[in-house]
């Protein structure tokens, strides 16, 4: 499951990886949504004005 970036996505999508995210915040800002991630195994709500909710424990095997 732990796979390299570059064994997923061709170089060409690695460049935009980075403008997904800047649109994905301000998507969020603009419509307040909050942008779903993991961290640490935990499933995080992360809203636009800052704050972090963490949801339930992922077990990845």
């Amino acid at each position: 499951m732990n796979q390299k970036v570059e064994e997923i996505f061709n170089r060409k999508e690695i460049k935009i990886l980075p403008y997904l995210g800047e649109f994905a915040a301000i998507k969020a800002k603009a419509y307040n949504t909050p942008i779903v991630y993991m961290e640490n195994g935990k499933i995080v709500h992360e809203y636009p004005d800052g704050t972090k909710k963490y949801d339930q424990e992922i077990n990845e095997k």
